[in-house]
């Protein structure tokens, strides 16, 4: 009967294990996606500031071009 429960006992140190590793799988995963997703926005708000910039330096030239 010992060995019942020291396999079982095992087998729960197991099972913690593994749901322990999954976690901190996904927790990495999840740290991951969002680096990839902040570098995304970075880039987004630099395109759209390029944009305005872009737009803002058209009407300084017609305003200057009025002048």
């Amino acid at each position: 009967m010992e060995y019942v429960w020291l396999v079982a006992f095992y087998l729960l140190l197991i099972w913690i294990a593994i749901t322990i590793g999954i976690a901190i799988r996904r927790l990495l995963d999840n740290m991951k996606q969002r680096t990839i997703s902040r570098i995304e926005l970075e880039a987004l708000q630099k395109k759209e500031l390029e944009k305005r910039i872009e737009i803002l330096e058209q009407q300084l030239a017609e305003k200057d071009n009025k002048l």
